[in-house]
């Protein structure tokens, strides 16, 4: 509140001695008072929130680790359309890998699925990740951007083999749920 008296103060003084149309003045309040509400609503925000702000555009990429995974029915190509569809319903504008490689700042989405089963078992164990990165500068490598993780959750679980599929489906829903609960508390739609 202080730093907006000081504002109003140090414009109003200007009026007389420099010629400033009260419009001029106004014009000027108004842009200062959104760009200082901005920042109070960033400084509001808990510190992993704080590094969703203003992420409007990713490339996303799905992906298994294992081989088990896609002759126990989970599909790489569905999975990556799913998570596609509800980061665009978020209104997170989507980039292919070129532009990704081509234009530094682009955030890059990717949701990891580990899985591991034994020879003869009906269970297969999974591990399902979501995470959000994104170069970054340091002061101490100023000339070399630096990948940083910028949000991250995952889930572990067991499935039988018939369940696999629909199991890791429904961690990777509620994972983005997180994400995405998290990316519009950050980005309130206006």
């Amino acid at each position: 509140m202080k730093s907006k008296q000081v504002l109003i103060v140090v414009l109003l003084s200007a009026i007389p001695s420099i010629g400033i149309t009260w419009w001029c003045v106004q014009s000027q309040y108004a842009k200062l008072r959104v760009e200082i509400e901005a920042i109070e609503r960033f400084n509001r925000l808990p510190p992993p929130l704080q590094n969703l702000v203003d992420v409007k555009e990713v490339y996303v990429r799905v992906h298994a680790l294992q081989q088990d995974a896609e002759p126990a029915g989970l599909n790489e190509e569905q999975l990556q359309e799913d998570v596609e569809f509800r980061l665009r319903l978020a209104g997170i504008k989507l980039c292919s890998g070129q532009e990704w490689h081509a234009y530094k700042g682009i955030a890059f989405f990717q949701v990891i699925i580990d899985t591991a089963s034994a020879y003869d078992s009906p269970n297969m164990a999974f591990h399902v990740s979501v995470e959000l990165s994104q170069d970054v500068q340091l002061d101490k490598y100023r000339f070399t951007p630096v990948n940083a993780t910028m949000w991250h959750d995952s889930k572990v679980g067991m499935s039988l083999n018939t369940d696999f599929p629909e199991r890791v489906r429904q961690d990777v829903k509620e994972l983005m749920d997180k994400f995405l609960f998290d990316y519009l508390k950050a980005n309130p739609k206006k």
